[in-house]
């Protein structure tokens, strides 16, 4: 159809848009059935690409995130265990670690703060996990037991007896300042 100047008549976008559709229907009532060639994704793969990419991101840094830190833990505890700390004061006689090789009795008696053993005076003495009262006051010299001049970091020793070198004491206590009480150590047949 064509109008008096040889062009086709116009049509209006409505007019175009539902002869479209009609022509589609018609092809698609006349095209056989095709089954998709991909089975639809199912389990874990369709729920990981139906995230949001930021989403995804964002699990994935958390997971590695998590890993290292695990990792840092353990590396770091492992090679806290294998340690040995050299306490400051008038020698360096005194020390202490989580790891006595030859004595299994003090193994496994420490924690993060605290080490499972310490030597002093040419005895080992182990942690009984333990607390000594040491009064109402918090601070050093304030006591009820002989304070040595031996610290480790805040960690100061104190003697279930007198300061004397005549007498090695029976237990040994180690106060981390504030604290009301000091963890107990008790001597041991480790050398």
């Amino acid at each position: 159809m064509t109008d008096a100047r040889g062009t086709p008549p116009r049509r209006d976008r409505y007019g175009s848009l539902m002869e479209s559709l009609r022509s589609g229907a018609e092809e698609s009532r006349h095209a056989p059935a095709q089954r998709p060639l991909v089975p639809p994704r199912r389990g874990v793969s369709a729920v990981w690409r139906g995230w949001h990419p930021v989403a995804r991101t964002f699990l994935v840094i958390a997971i590695a995130a998590a890993v290292i830190y695990g990792a840092l833990l353990i590396g770091t505890g492992f090679l806290r265990s294998g340690r040995v700390d050299t306490w400051t004061g008038p020698d360096a006689s005194v020390q202490s670690g989580l790891t006595l090789f030859g004595c299994p009795q003090v193994e496994g008696r420490g924690d993060a703060i605290f080490p499972s053993w310490i030597r002093y005076r040419g005895s080992v003495y182990a942690s009984t996990g333990g607390l000594a009262p040491i009064g109402t006051t918090w601070q050093y010299g304030a006591t009820r037991f002989a304070e040595s001049e031996y610290r480790l970091g805040s960690t100061r020793l104190l003697l279930d007896g007198p300061l004397s070198g005549a007498t090695t004491p029976e237990t040994v206590l180690l106060l981390q300042e504030p604290a009301r009480a000091a963890r107990r150590y008790d001597r041991t047949d480790c050398a």
